[in-house]
Order: structure tokens, then sequence, then C-alpha cells
């Protein structure tokens, strides 16, 4: 039997570099509601809780669930490839995307999303290209 997980569709109002914090804690409370007898964490809280360790400037994702999963006895995985990310789906696990941007890059994205909403962002749309790093930071400072 094939498993599916939910998207979530909620929308937190996010300010300055915080979008790590929310998109741990939305993933995090989603594998929570699945356990019985867990109650996930307010959302606000547990965002609070970790900008004031982790900042208002993007954060590393990965260092943050680590130890978001550890107080809460769970677990993550880095999935490095789309085959990796389509099973794990398939297999009802919570999946958390991150990417780094740079520079000009934050702006042409606001821009983007500002302007174009509803449209399908490509590489052209951002001027500088992308660079990945081992250490990814995801977020930035969005104002």
């Amino acid at each position: 039997m094939e498993k599916t997980s939910k998207v979530s569709k909620a929308v937190h109002h996010q300010h300055l570099g915080t979008c790590y914090a929310h998109a741990v804690a939305t993933t995090i409370a989603s594998v929570e509601r699945r356990i019985a007898g867990r109650t996930p964490m307010k959302h606000e809280d547990m965002v609070s809780d970790i900008t004031k360790k982790h900042g208002f400037n993007g954060g590393y994702v990965s260092k943050v669930l680590e130890e978001e999963c550890g107080k809460r006895n769970l677990h993550f995985k880095e999935l490095l490839s789309d085959s990796q990310a389509k099973e794990w789906l398939k297999n009802g696990h919570a999946i958390l995307a991150s990417f780094h941007l740079e520079g000009n890059q934050w702006t042409n994205l606001n821009n983007f999303l500002r302007n174009n909403p509803k449209g399908i962002l490509t590489k052209e749309h951002i001027s500088d290209p992308i660079k990945l790093k081992d250490d990814k930071k995801a977020g930035g400072d969005m104002q």
C-alpha cells in the first residue's frame, strides 16, 4: 500500500531571514501530528526558540533539524537526489527542501514572487548563478 504525504498549505508571517525556522517548525509539527499521543509545540513558539538561537538572517537547516529532532527523539536524513526524495514522499515521510541564494539573487527572487505569484521560477529569473555549498545556509535577509 502506497503512503502519501500532505503538503502544508499554511502560510506563516515571516520577517527577515526566518524562512528556515518556519520550514523546520512546519516539518517537525507535521511529523509529530502523526505520532499517537504527541502534541506539537505551537508553530510561533518553535520559530521563536529557533530564531533566538540561530538568528534572523537565514540558518543552516540541517543543523537546526539535528537539534530540534534530537529534542523530540525524531530523526532526519539529508537526501541528495530527486529519486530519493520521490521514494521518501511515496513512503509517507516529510520532506523539507532548502536552497541558498547570494546577493542580488534574493532581490530577484522576491521581485519574481511579487510580480508572478503563480509563475514558475527558472534560473533565468535569477541573474547570478546559484552557488550550492556543502554547508548550505537557507534563507537570507528577505525584507
